[in-house]
């Protein structure tokens, strides 16, 4: 085989996906109706630069803290990570499948950079610092319903005070059940898998096991491992 066949080979893959994201890009443009995306367009107007601007900071910020959960010496530079997430964004929401397809998509576009256990590893502690984040604006934002509206005098409805202090209970177990799996780090894989020995007969099955074992201990032991990353 020659040098070039490799590049050819992702050359041919990365037109292949190129077009397939097209169909599927005009598909979805004409499932919607040009007229009414137009119509949308014109009464956004100029601002539709800054929603673009800061939707892309937020790809840049979770790509950024992508690459720098991956574990040296392998290194994931920023542009391929914020490629991947693009991509990977945009393929699961654009299918009913949503993340079970966005995220392996994401791990997909960069196996040229970092091996796939290292970009999997990674994208697995990126998106549990996310959720917590997450968690945290939604904690932030009831906690905001409840007492700077009481502080100024507006009267919230029954329902929405209810809800926000569901919320902020919810939020607060949430994070309770985060710490004490931090401090205990129970044998998830496994639970689910089952903790009997595999036979030599069956070592296939064996390696993939210990592969799920490594990433659950490095997610585990990260914030010890990589304070500084955690920061």
């Amino acid at each position: 085989m020659s040098p070039t066949a490799p590049r050819r080979q992702t050359s041919t893959a990365g037109l292949l996906t190129a077009l397939a994201g097209t169909a599927l890009f005009v598909w979805l443009v004409w499932k919607i109706g040009p007229a009414e995306i137009w119509t949308g367009f014109r009464q956004i107007g100029w601002n539709l630069a800054w929603i673009l601007l800061l939707g892309g900071l937020r790809f840049l910020v979770r790509a950024s803290a992508w690459a720098i959960c991956v574990e040296p010496p392998h290194r994931l530079p920023v542009a391929d990570a914020f490629a991947a997430v693009v991509s990977g964004d945009a393929l699961g929401n654009a299918t009913p499948l949503g993340p079970l397809v966005g995220e392996p998509a994401k791990i997909a576009c960069v196996r040229h950079r970092v091996p796939v256990g290292s970009a999997l590893t990674a994208l697995a502690i990126e998106n549990v610092f996310y959720s917590l984040s997450v968690a945290g604006m939604i904690a932030a934002g009831a906690g905001a319903l409840l007492f700077v509206g009481a502080d100024r005098g507006v009267a919230l409805p029954a329902a929405f005070r209810q809800v926000s202090e569901a919320t902020l209970a919810a939020i607060g177990v949430l994070f309770l059940l985060v710490a004490w799996i931090l401090w205990r780090r129970p044998k998830v894989v496994d639970t689910l898998l089952g903790s009997r020995r595999v036979s030599e007969s069956r070592s296939g099955r064996a390696s993939k096991t210990d592969r799920l074992r490594t990433i659950e201990r490095e997610v585990f032991t990260f914030a010890s491992r990589r304070r500084g990353a955690v920061v």
